[in-house]
């Protein structure tokens, strides 16, 4: 597929693979009431306890291989920290799901305001 950028006045051209692109990605709020602002491919998120998410993939990946990025804030108080997001060595990834957990920046699992997931391959 061809794409076209020009928001700087330049146009530029190239061809876009499949593997180039996000295959999920979803941004909610992991505070009080779970709830996904905006998404592509993600069905829902499950709360599992603080600090723990249970990502649930619209149509499967093709693999298990593929790479999870996220980022979260948390304002508490006057100050705003940015916990450890990873994916869960402890729980088996598959095609449909993978679990996130939450660390401030004391290691403690917290509820974050506000996540951003992004999934590529698979």
């Amino acid at each position: 597929k061809k794409f076209e950028t020009t928001s700087s006045g330049v146009s530029v051209t190239g061809t876009l693979d499949s593997e180039q692109v996000a295959r999920a990605w979803v941004n909610f709020n992991g505070s009080g009431t779970v709830a996904i602002r905006d998404d592509f491919n993600v069905s829902s998120i499950t709360d599992s306890g603080t600090g723990l998410y249970k990502v649930n993939i619209s149509s499967a990946l093709s693999n298990t291989n593929y790479a999870v990025t996220a980022g979260s804030s948390h304002n508490s108080g006057s100050y705003l920290a940015w916990p450890h997001l990873r994916d869960r060595d402890q729980v088996t990834r598959s095609t449909t799901q993978f679990q996130l957990d939450v660390k401030n920046s004391g290691g403690a699992a917290t509820d974050s305001e506000e996540i951003h997931v992004s999934v590529f391959g698979g």
